[in-house]
Parts: C-alpha cells; structure tokens; sequence
C-alpha cells in the first residue's frame, strides 16, 4: 500500500477539528503534518491545544496578523508533500502555500467552509484572488452543500469536489451526556431549574448570533409559560448588551454561563430540551451537530449552513427565517408545549448526525480529494 505525506494549513487547533485530524493521522496510507497559522483566536474563546495524537506545529507570524507565517516557505519546499490540503482562500499563509505548490508542481487541494451567506468587505476585495485560487486547485473538499453550491458559483467543476461533512465526535457527545445522568439532578439544582423546560444556545456572544432575536421569543414565550428557563453558553462583546436587555425588559430567568470547556458541554445539552441557533450569518455551526448527538430537537435559521444539511423541518426540529423573532418563538413553543414532539424530534436529531456526519465519512472526503489528485485509490 502507497504511503502519502499530506500538508494541512489550518488557521488554529480547535475542539472540532482536532478529532479529524486524528482520524486522518490514523489512516494507515497518511503521513499528516499539519501546520496552523496561530496558536489560538481570541474572537472564539477557544482554549486551543495541540494533539499530541497527530503530527503538528503552530508556526511563528507576524505580531501585525495571525496569519502571515513566513516559515510556511522553508516547510513547504523542503519537504516533499504528496498534496497541499489549504483551508481555506483567505489567510496570506495559505495563498503562498498556494504559489508554492505550482511551482513544485504539488497538487493542491482547497478545503473550503465557506457559503454565499457569509458576504463581506474583505471577500469582495479578495474576489480576484479567489476566483484564481480556485481556478487552478487542482481539487477541492467542501463541508457542507451550501459549500459546495459556493465553489461551483466561483467555478470549481462539480468533478472535483469532494464532501467531507462538517462532523464531531458523535459516540464522545453521546456517551457524555448518558455518562452524566447521575450529575442533571445536582446542576438542575445548582441553578434552580428543577421543574423547568430549558432553552440552550451554545456560541459566541456576538450580533451575527441573532441573540437578540432568540431574546426577545424567549422574553414573549416566558409571559405564557412561567416553567421555562433560557441558558446561553459562551462569551464575547455582546455580553454586557444582554444583560443590559434582560434588565431593561425584565427578562427573567437567563442563565449567562460563560465559556464552559469543550469536554463539559454533553452536561449541560443533557439538561436541556431544545437547542436553538438563532444565527444571522453562520457558514455552519458544529454546536448544532453536538446538540444533536446528545439528542436535543433543534430550532436554527436558514441563515446558518447547518439548517440545509442535518435539520428537517418538522423532522428533527424548525428551520426559521432569521431576524425573526416571532417565527423563533412559534418554533421553541411548538417543541416545548408536546412532549411527544420534543422526544421524537430528539430521536431523529440523533439519528441524522448518526448516519451522514460522522468523523468516519469526514475522513473519507479527504481520502476522496487525495485520490482524485493523486490518480490512485488508498
């Protein structure tokens, strides 16, 4: 069996990605060396740390942004990497890596999050560079459909696209969340929520997060049912704007927890009865596929990626349409108010995520793109 040394640029270690890695490491055709353009990334409250499990290393950048690494440079041409696996167009690291493969003439494969929804400044000004990028990849792996729908929009031939779907751990979540059973009681206590149907939003604490929507349907739903509680879990700029909001409006009852580390979080989806995910503007959302493996209906709109790919509406859970406050509210009450609805919903959740989003199939996307680019089959 060939053995093929594979380069991974990715922006920092995550709590979502490092489990692929890891599978990928394990691929007995893979040599992975992965390189990340950061140590960690403020914006995301992510406590990031290296894998001891794969081969990485974090390289040296600029004190004026994250993300020009001129050592990329000497890692590149020294080593003889069957393929170059860049995620993402935007980092400069990555459009030199880029270069630097056509002129070793090392396939280079573009793995791309990215959907039509998250326009912006910079995309526009980088457009030009996009397009070319993407002209001459020589694959691509996409993460979702919407993802795949936008490289087709730049030109890449539908050919050439691998999936590799955004996908967690789903036996860890699910494991998790039966493993603290004995613990719900004494958390459900800790915060006074007892005989209460609980509401959890896990992400950042910024407006594109559609918060304040998600609010203002809770702020209604409580003036009909005093036995409901909102939590929301994360942190970032917004924060002091929610509270200011709860106080303003009377909003009781919400639970601001803060950042709650990645392996803790199967807790407090286990305590709760509907995830709801009011984003704006998101490309996808992995909390969603970590609510779903712990077996919660979910509430998203369709304005985040994962609403086209793990949410049936009316399956699993309701696709809204976002900014949308009252829709947000028809949706969480409808789940809420039938308890028959909310366990079935949370049964599809689980068994969705179970059967196309598994870290298993994520791996084989890029097994997909390294045999497309290098004409053989691992």
């Amino acid at each position: 069996m060939s053995r093929y040394k594979i380069a991974i640029l990715q922006r920092v270690p995550t709590p979502y990605r490092n489990p692929l890695f890891e599978r990928i490491a394990t691929h007995p055709s893979m040599e992975l060396h992965v390189y990340f353009t950061a140590s960690s990334r403020k914006d995301k409250g992510w406590i990031s740390e290296h894998s001891s499990k794969f081969n990485c290393k974090s390289l040296p950048w600029f004190p004026l942004s994250s993300y020009i690494n001129p050592s990329i440079i000497p890692e590149l041409v020294r080593n003889n990497y069957n393929a170059i696996i860049a995620g993402g167009y935007y980092p400069f690291t990555n459009q030199v890596a880029f270069i630097l493969s056509k002129i070793k003439n090392t396939p280079f494969i573009l793995w791309s999050a990215s959907t039509i929804y998250e326009a912006s400044f910079l995309r526009k000004i980088a457009y030009p560079v996009i397009k070319l990028i993407v002209k001459h990849s020589d694959a691509f792996i996409a993460c979702s459909s919407r993802s795949k729908e936008y490289l087709i929009s730049l030109g890449a031939h539908p050919g050439k696209i691998s999936i590799a779907p955004n996908a967690i751990d789903v036996d860890f979540f699910k494991a998790q969340s039966l493993k603290h059973e004995p613990q719900k009681e004494n958390l459900k206590s800790q915060l006074k929520i007892e005989e209460k149907k609980l509401i959890l939003y896990v992400g950042r604490l910024v407006e594109s997060k559609g918060l304040k929507y998600l609010m203002e349907a809770y702020r209604d739903l409580k003036k009909e049912k005093n036995d409901v509680d909102l939590m929301i879990i994360g942190d970032g700029p917004q924060r002091d704007e929610l509270v200011s909001l709860c106080q303003q409006e009377q909003i009781k009852d919400v639970h601001l927890l803060g950042f709650i580390p990645n392996e803790q979080l199967p807790l407090y989806y286990s305590i709760a009865d509907v995830f709801v995910f009011p984003s704006t503007r998101d490309a996808f959302g992995m909390v969603v596929l970590e609510a779903m493996a712990c077996g919660l209906p979910i509430v998203i709109t369709n304005r985040a990626g994962a609403s086209a790919d793990v949410v049936k509406h009316g399956v699993n859970g309701y696709i809204t349409g976002d900014r949308n406050a009252g829709q947000l509210y028809e949706a969480i009450k409808g789940i809420l108010s039938d308890s028959e609805i909310e366990k079935s919903m949370g049964e599809q959740s689980q068994k969705i995520i179970e059967e196309g989003f598994t870290l298993e199939q994520a791996v084989q996307g890029f097994i997909d793109a390294i045999n497309h680019v290098t004409k053989s089959s691992i």
